[in-house]
């Protein structure tokens, strides 16, 4: 199941999940979260989307178990690429963490760079993208964005209100 509009209590799960010394936190700023409960209506995954500069969003995930149905995963990448209307997302993957660098890329996001020294903890961070046309979850050129759901009224939790330039 879905949860939307508890943004806040989804993201601090997802950072408090998030294994390392990376020195992840929840966003200061505006974002939205979305959770995925278990068939016992815990909580088993959720995706904090923030820094959304209307072409870009970034995105942080963590879960526990078998939460990433491919249903779960068209959800996801709805709400940036056709919600938000998103050319691309953008994701910081500490270096030394090969297990979820390897899991972004089996996603579709590809290796873009470095920031040296990048990470909270002063570890490298390795910069993945995907771009709307690569994403192999949505039905490209089938999928419009629609007022409908293009609204930013989903993120009552965080106060945030509309994303900038949404």
């Amino acid at each position: 199941m879905i949860l939307l509009g508890q943004s806040e209590w989804v993201a601090r799960w997802v950072v408090s999940q998030i294994d390392g010394p990376e020195g992840v936190r929840v966003p200061d700023r505006w974002y939205e979260a979305i959770g995925f409960l278990n068939k016992d209506q815990a909580l088993a995954g959720g995706v904090v989307f923030y820094d959304y500069v209307g072409h870009d969003i970034e995105v942080m995930a963590a879960g526990q178990g078998l939460w990433l149905t491919p249903l779960n995963l068209k959800t996801i990448f709805l709400y940036p690429f056709v919600q938000l209307g998103c050319r691309r997302l953008t994701c910081h993957v500490a270096r030394r963490n090969r297990v979820s660098r390897k899991f972004v890329t089996r996603l579709g996001f590809k290796l873009e760079g470095v920031r040296r020294t990048g990470m909270a903890d002063g570890q490298d961070a390795m910069l993945y993208g995907m771009k709307r046309n690569d994403c192999r979850w949505l039905d490209n050129g089938k999928t419009k964005r629609t007022e409908a759901t293009g609204s930013g009224a989903a993120c009552p939790a965080t106060g945030g209100g509309e994303p900038a330039g949404g």
